[in-house]
């Protein structure tokens, strides 16, 4: 099912291969039925329908009948992932004495509550980070719902975010990152806006200190160099000091901070309230009043 799940996209090569049975030595992404397929190098794991050695006095498997009672909707992996109602045929048993803590002390974090016992499992040790589904997944529901290809997705996300390939951060402002170059060198850098700045290597080639005024590229040219080009982002050099700014201009018009007096809108259901009353206390009045002329 995950192969299935993975197959629509082109950008990621899946192993093992049709008529190809060799292997990388190291993975992004590992997805096995046995501790033996996790054991391979890769920087995210999911192991699925077995209990990791470690946890064989904690926990045991049933084929049972079970359903999921809770699940942390803030993990990483289950964002999106609607798991009520999804029907499992093994269940997760505690061991006698065995609870949360247990697993806590041993690293792992539990992500889905089962009735008897802990459903997935999730795991950070140096440089890896690891999912342990409990249960076969495919004797379950759950490849048969939305939310399974929105859990794969999410498992590739958490990959490319551990592979550090899910973003390209550009350098901040005001100054450019350090170059390693030759050394005792000159260097010419073309701003986004078309100035030229000149620069010079130290000793161990070394080019730092190069105002970065502007976002956008730059584009360093020299010995070495090879017209270098370095992306720039912030639209602010504030920005990076945390310095307060006095004027934020937007793409109409400028706004300032200022403690003048705005004049607005006053209510006027004061005035109105009083005039009110004393038309109700002259119609008083007028029906109160003896009437002229009469013998008191």
């Amino acid at each position: 099912s995950y192969r299935y799940a993975l197959a629509d996209n082109q950008e990621f090569l899946v192993y093992p291969q049709e008529n190809n049975s060799t292997t990388p030595p190291e993975f992004d992404l590992i997805i096995g039925s046995t501790e033996k397929d996790l054991a391979k190098p890769g920087l995210v794991k999911l192991g699925i329908g077995f209990i990791p050695e470690e946890l064989n006095k904690l926990i045991t498997l049933e084929n049972n009948l079970t359903d999921v009672v809770d699940w942390n909707r803030s993990s990483s992996l289950l964002r999106h992932v609607e798991l009520a109602d999804v029907q499992i045929s093994q269940q997760p048993v505690w061991l006698e004495n065995a609870n949360v803590e247990d697993l806590e002390a041993l690293g792992y974090e539990v992500l889905i509550h089962g009735r008897l016992g802990p459903l997935l499992l999730q795991k950070r040790t140096a440089g890896e980070l690891e999912f342990y589904f409990l249960f076969n997944t495919d004797r379950s529901t759950m490849p048969y719902r939305v939310g399974f290809p929105i859990m794969v997705s999410n498992l590739i996300q958490l990959t490319l975010q551990e592979a550090g390939i899910s973003e390209a951060q550009a350098a901040a402002t005001p100054v450019l990152p350090p170059l390693a170059l030759q050394p005792e060198s000159q260097y010419e850098i073309v701003t986004p806006t078309g100035h030229e700045l000149r620069a010079e290597s130290d000793d161990n080639g070394r080019v730092s200190g190069i105002a970065a005024l502007h976002t956008g590229e730059y584009t360093v040219s020299g010995a070495g160099a090879d017209n270098t080009k370095i992306s720039v982002s912030l639209l602010n050099p504030l920005e990076t000091s945390l310095v307060a700014v006095e004027e934020i201009q937007f793409s109409e018009v400028p706004v300032t901070a200022t403690e003048a007096q705005i004049d607005s809108d006053k209510p006027l259901w004061g005035e109105f309230a009083f005039i009110a009353f004393l038309l109700l206390l002259g119609e008083w009045w007028y029906f109160q009043k003896r009437p002229a002329g009469t013998i008191s």
